[in-house]
C-alpha cells in the first residue's frame, strides 16, 4: 500500500514538473499568438467597418447638363455631403480645385478660395443628414469644345468629417459638362424613381455617381425575385435589396438619372433557358434542402414552374445614351450579359398599367348639432 502511494505521489510530482517546464517553453510563443489574433481580430474588425459602413459620401450635379444648354457661359454645379451613419458627423470639410481655365462666379455658402481650389467648412451634420453647396462657375470666353466629348468643370470633390471619433473621407468624381444632345424625357424624376429621394440621392453619391459603379452595384448587391409589375419602386428595391426586373431597372434608372445619366426603359421576352437562369438566381445552394428525401416525396421545380416561368420570360431592363442619341443596354439580371433578349418596347416612365394599385376606403360619420333625441347622423363613404 505504502510503495503504491509513494508511486502515486512520485508520478504526480514529475507530471507537475515537466508540465511547468513546457509551459515555460511554449509560454512565449502562446503569448505572441495571443497578441496576433487579438491585434489581426482588431484589425479585420478596422477593415470590416470601413468596407461595410462607410461614413459619409459627396454627390454633384451640373446644371445645365448639355453645353447647348448654357446661358451667357454659366454652369452650376451642386455638390451634396451625405452622413450616411445613425449619429452626428462632425467638422465637415470640403474642397474642390476648378479645371483650367474656368472661373468662380459665385458660391453659396461662399468659399474660401485660393486660386482655383475651393474650400468650404460646414460644421456639423446630424444623423443621415445632408448639407449642399453649390458654385457658378464661367467658362472661358468664346469656349467653342468639339461635339459628343466631355468638358472636365473641375477635379472632383472631396469631404472629410468625424464621426464618433473615426476619421470618414469620401471623393465624387470629375463634374462634366456634355457636348451632345441628350433626350429631356431620359432624365426625368417620376412616381416610380423619384430623383429627389434623398436615400436615391446618398446611394448614388456613394457610388461616385459612377455609371460603372452603379451597374456593379445592381449586379452584386441587387438580387432577383419573381412577381409581375411595378411594386416597390427606386427606394423599396433599394432597401430590399432585390426586386423583379422592372423594379430593379427603375433602382438603376432613379441612380444614374439622379448622376446625370441618360436613360430609358427596355422590354422583351426571355427565352425559357435564360428564365430558368433568372429563376434559378433566387436558390443558391447554400439556400437549397441537402439531405436524404425519402422516395415519392413530391420536390419542388421552380425553373420548371409555369407561373415563375411567365412572370420571368416578361423582362426589363436599361438603355443608356450614349453621344449622339444612341442608346445602349445596360441588363443587370445576370452578370456578365448586358443584353438578353431585343426590346420590343422602350419607355421613359412606367405605364400606369404596369403599377400594383390599391383601394382605400374611408367611412366618415358625420353628426348635425344635436338639437333632441332624433339628431340626425349622416354617413359617407370616399374610395381612393
Amino acid at each position: 500500500m505504502r510503495n503504491w502511494a509513494r508511486r502515486t505521489w512520485f508520478g504526480r510530482i514529475c507530471r507537475l514538473l515537466i508540465g511547468l517546464l513546457l509551459f515555460q517553453h511554449i509560454q512565449p510563443t502562446l503569448v505572441a499568438l495571443r497578441l496576433r489574433l487579438t491585434f489581426g481580430a482588431h484589425a479585420a474588425n478596422a477593415q470590416g467597418i470601413a468596407a461595410l459602413a462607410p461614413l459619409i459620401a459627396v454627390g454633384k450635379r451640373v446644371d445645365p447638363l448639355t453645353f447647348a444648354q448654357v446661358q451667357d457661359g454659366q454652369v452650376t454645379i451642386t455638390y451634396t455631403v451625405f452622413n450616411l451613419q445613425t449619429t452626428p458627423a462632425q467638422n465637415i470639410l470640403l474642397d474642390t480645385q476648378l479645371a483650367s481655365g474656368m472661373t468662380f462666379v459665385a458660391g453659396s455658402p461662399q468659399p474660401d478660395q485660393g486660386g482655383q481650389l475651393l474650400q468650404w467648412s460646414l460644421g456639423d451634420l446630424a444623423a443621415l443628414g445632408s448639407v449642399t453647396v453649390q458654385v457658378t462657375i464661367q467658362l472661358p470666353a468664346n469656349f467653342q469644345p468639339p461635339l459628343n466629348t466631355l468638358v472636365a468643370l473641375d477635379g472632383g470633390a472631396h469631404v472629410f468629417a468625424s464621426i464618433d471619433g473615426v476619421a470618414g473621407r469620401a471623393q465624387a468624381g470629375v463634374a462634366s459638362l456634355r457636348t451632345d444632345t441628350v433626350p429631356a424625357d431620359s432624365l426625368v424624376s417620376t412616381p416610380d424613381a423619384d430623383l429627389s429621394d434623398p436615400f436615391i440621392q446618398a446611394q448614388a453619391a456613394q457610388l461616385g455617381n459612377d455609371q460603372t459603379r452603379i451597374v456593379n452595384f445592381m449586379i452584386n448587391e441587387i438580387g432577383y425575385e419573381s412577381y409581375t409589375g411595378s411594386l416597390r419602386g427606386a427606394r423599396g428595391t433599394l432597401w430590399s435589396k432585390s426586386g423583379n426586373s422592372l423594379d430593379r431597372a427603375t433602382l438603376l434608372i432613379a441612380l444614374l438619372r439622379v448622376s446625370g445619366i441618360p436613360c430609358r426603359y427596355a422590354r422583351g421576352t426571355l427565352d425559357d433557358p435564360t428564365a430558368k437562369q433568372l429563376i434559378g438566381s433566387m436558390f443558391p445552394p447554400q439556400y437549397q434542402v441537402v439531405g436524404f428525401v425519402p422516395p415519392g416525396t413530391a420536390i419542388a421545380d421552380p425553373a420548371n414552374d409555369p407561373k415563375l416561368l411567365g412572370e420571368t420570360r416578361d423582362h426589363f431592363w436599361v438603355q443608356v445614351t450614349g453621344f449622339g442619341f444612341s442608346f445602349g443596354d445596360v441588363d443587370t439580371a445576370i452578370k456578365g450579359h448586358p443584353s438578353l433578349t431585343t426590346a420590343t418596347q422602350t419607355f421613359n416612365e412606367i405605364p400606369d398599367e404596369l403599377r400594383h394599385k390599391v383601394t382605400v376606403q374611408v367611412n366618415a360619420e358625420i353628426t348635425t348639432p344635436l338639437t333632441g333625441p332624433g339628431a340626425d347622423l349622416q354617413r359617407r363613404s370616399a374610395r381612393r
